[in-house]
């Protein structure tokens, strides 16, 4: 389907073709939300398990001093699994579906130096993972609904341990 009415068609553009707009950056934490369907996790597993092609994949992109830019930071996640898929099949080119957009689509005009070929970290939960299993699954669900029921469950299993440990010291007594 074309961009808008009059506009020009989508087309499948190489991955490795295509650099970061200016300021993008990429929070990698391996949170829930990283991992279900859109996130840059449980995109790149789609794809490596086949259930999704790389061509299913729409990016807006836009051409400026030669160089084809992905033009929205909110399309950046989809940009890092495509790239991520295709370190894993360095055989052949990944190519995604791509609506080109004007150059006005950047929020900001990359500088001619620009070269777009990385991207930084922002917005990370943690640096490390978290060494003992129930932190490491408590940090994986920040911002996800269910941290709350699992706190209260973690709350009951210490509880109901330290109840244990009492009962024992008890009958010891």
């Amino acid at each position: 389907p074309p961009l808008a009415a009059g506009g020009p068609p989508p087309v499948k553009v190489p991955i490795l073709a295509l650099r970061w707009a200016p300021g993008t950056a990429l929070d990698t934490t391996p949170l829930l939300h990283a991992l279900r369907g859109d996130g840059v996790y449980g995109l790149f597993h789609q794809l490596q398990t086949g259930s999704k092609l790389p061509e299913q994949v729409e990016l807006t992109v836009c051409s400026t001093n030669g160089h084809w830019f992905c033009a929205r930071e909110e399309e950046a996640s989809r940009f890092a699994a495509l790239l991520m898929f295709q370190a894993m099949h360095r055989d052949a080119p990944v190519s995604a579906t791509c609506r080109v957009g004007s150059v006005h689509a950047l929020l900001k005009a990359p500088p001619p130096e620009a070269t777009g070929l990385g991207v930084r970290s922002a917005g990370a939960a943690w640096r490390t993972p978290p060494l003992d299993d129930e932190d490491f699954l408590r940090a994986l669900l920040v911002g996800s609904p269910l941290k709350q029921a699992l706190e209260g469950f973690f709350y009951q299993q210490r509880k109901g341990r330290v109840d244990d440990a009492l009962r024992e010291e008890a009958q010891r007594d």
